[in-house]
């Protein structure tokens, strides 16, 4: 069976449009013959078309919702407000304008209210997101809190089923010191990846130690394994592309920022996280294992605000250097015609193909989604984790780089979040395995260095939390301070 038609004429608004294109391939979902065209054709390759017929009748549903169980875990400060956005489906004539919901947090059934920043269109099974204010949290620990959709539209829902939702929520009663890491993809052949690199020089100028930002390159001689199959996603391949603590995308040089003119405000997108509540803090020391300077050995601390007998993270251990040279395509009308401002001077100056200066370019990497078993499924509040490992550190292409550190980020693998990471120097070949050689001519006494390899002090016992070596008695140890 099927249907033949005219199209005369073409709207964009549902309201007014018989016909909808759907960006979607569906095999044999339809046949069309172009005016040029002498017969039918199967054009299920690009698209498909659908008929819209409206229906009436004593069971047809105007206001109705149902509103998806699969949310994401919260985390939240005690006396901070519960904020959670989930996925509403129109399934009602009306769309979906505005709910009214009831919750149970801190186990009292209250109502609430939320209008749709953007509605959701009448069209059936659309779907749509709307943010949640669930009240104050006012105890820590671990909650699980259901959501049930009582009221679409401002009338009582006319859906029955899927209309609940549960969301575990996790109270803290402090937050760690939160690091935003900023993932930055950039290829030679991009053509438009020169802004990745001023973007990640920007980035470091505004916003300073706040943020630790790493270049990856993609399909080039310094891509590195590790991160393959995430450079051969397509969600990742339109560089120069920039990820967020692996919440959100945005471009590494003018953000959110689509229209002209195409200054400088990653920054604005990136700050958006920052205040975001982080449930761990992250700690490392690495040293080279040899003069060679082709792998280390990495020490990490883990310290959770919270206990949990089911925690899903991993570490994550990067190195990065800077001042590593590579020839990259050059699309000069594009930076002389967009960019006002003097931060695309120099590739506006160069010729079609110029040198790109790389600043925390990644050059080793475990895997990028986690070393399995770096954090174990129990953990307690404030109880340092310790996990220990090494690390090859391949020279490419004879591109030794300057200003060698490790970078250190938590992954919930439930979320994908990046939840915290942090950034430290990997002191020169000797600095913290032979400190005793450094002083072999001095009195026996108590030295205490810190991460970086400098002397701190004198005296074990008064240190402040954090990584320290310790020289006592010839002996070398490292130490955690709680």
């Amino acid at each position: 069976m099927g249907y033949s038609f005219t199209l005369s004429s073409w709207y964009s608004d549902y309201d007014y449009t018989p016909v909808v294109y759907v960006k979607k391939d569906v095999a044999k979902s339809f046949y069309l013959k172009q005016p040029e065209e002498t017969e039918f054709t199967d054009k299920s390759s690009t698209g498909c078309l659908a008929l819209q017929v409206k229906i009436s009748g004593d069971n047809i549903k105007t206001n109705a919702a149902s509103i998806n169980d699969d949310l994401d875990d919260v985390m939240a400060l005690v006396g901070n407000e519960v904020v959670v956005t989930p996925t509403i489906k129109n399934l009602g004539t009306a769309g979906v304008s505005s709910i009214d919901f009831t919750c149970d947090l801190n186990g009292e059934t209250k109502e609430g209210h939320a209008d749709l920043e953007t509605p959701i269109e009448n069209m059936y099974q659309n779907a749509g997101t709307v943010t949640l204010n669930l009240g104050t949290l006012t105890k820590a620990g671990e909650q699980e809190v259901t959501i049930k959709v009582t009221k679409v539209n401002g009338v009582e829902n006319e859906n029955t089923s899927k209309v609940k939702a549960t969301v575990y929520v996790i109270g803290l009663e402090e937050s760690a010191t939160r690091k935003s890491l900023v993932e930055v993809y950039v290829g030679a052949s991009k053509y438009y990846s020169a802004r990745g690199y001023v973007g990640v020089e920007r980035m470091i100028e505004t916003l300073g130690d706040k943020i630790v930002p790493i270049t990856i390159h993609m399909g080039d001689s310094l891509a590195i394994d590790a991160y393959s199959a995430r450079t051969t996603d397509s969600k990742y391949y339109n560089a120069p592309l920039a990820e967020v603590d692996r919440v959100f995308l945005t471009d590494p040089y003018y953000g959110d920022n689509a229209t002209s003119p195409y200054s400088f405000q990653a920054d604005q997108v990136v700050t958006k996280n920052l205040d975001k509540v982080s449930e761990a803090d992250v700690e490392a020391t690495a040293e080279w294992t040899s003069e060679a300077q082709d792998s280390i050995d990495i020490t990490a601390t883990t310290t959770f605000k919270m206990t949990s007998n089911e925690a899903y993270y991993r570490l994550v251990f990067a190195v990065i250097k800077d001042s590593i040279q590579l020839i990259q395509n050059n699309y000069i009308t594009y930076y002389k015609s967009s960019y006002p401002d003097d931060d695309m001077a120099y590739w506006r100056d160069q010729p079609w193909t110029g040198v790109a200066i790389n600043t925390n370019l990644v050059v080793a990497s475990t895997d990028c989604n986690g070393v399995q078993n770096s954090v174990p499924r129990k953990v307690t509040a404030n109880e340092a984790l310790t996990f220990e490992m090494g690390l090859a550190v391949p020279v490419v292409e004879d591109k030794v780089g300057v200003n060698p550190r490790l970078v250190v980020f938590l992954v919930n693998t439930n979320t994908r979040e990046v939840v915290n990471a942090n950034v430290y120097a990997i002191p020169d070949y000797g600095t913290m395995t032979n400190i005793k050689g450094i002083e072999e001519n001095q009195a026996a006494g108590v030295e205490v260095y810190n991460i970086k390899g400098q002397k701190v002090g004198e005296n074990a016992s008064q240190l402040t939390p954090g990584f320290y070596i310790i020289r006592e008695a010839g002996s070398v140890k490292k130490v955690i301070v709680k």
